[in-house]
């Protein structure tokens, strides 16, 4: 396979939002240190999207292992969050070009 030709990779990762002051926490449980925020949840969500993407990106270019609550072609995860007011999980899927 050449950079020419990437090809892309699904995957289905948890993301769980929270209320926040006046806007929205969202992190990645499996993807340790990944955290975002934003003035609505979508935009929380996003930006949580955006960063999981690079980083799952960043984990196949150094041949790292992809934590197993990150599914690859699955819509169903399994996420340990916190469960409470103003907090729950949404299993998004984004793919991920490699070379």
């Amino acid at each position: 396979m050449t950079a020419e030709h990437p090809r892309d990779i699904s995957f289905t990762v948890p993301i769980v939002v929270e209320r926040d002051g006046d806007g929205y926490h969202a992190y990645c449980p499996p993807l340790r240190g990944l955290h975002t925020c934003g003035a609505t949840e979508e935009e929380a969500v996003g930006a949580a999207v955006d960063a999981a993407g690079l980083h799952l990106q960043s984990m196949l270019r150094h041949h790292e292992p992809i934590p197993l609550q990150v599914c690859v072609d699955a819509g169903d995860t399994t996420c340990h969050a916190p469960r409470g007011k103003g907090v729950h999980r949404v299993n998004q899927e984004l793919s991920v070009a490699i070379a």
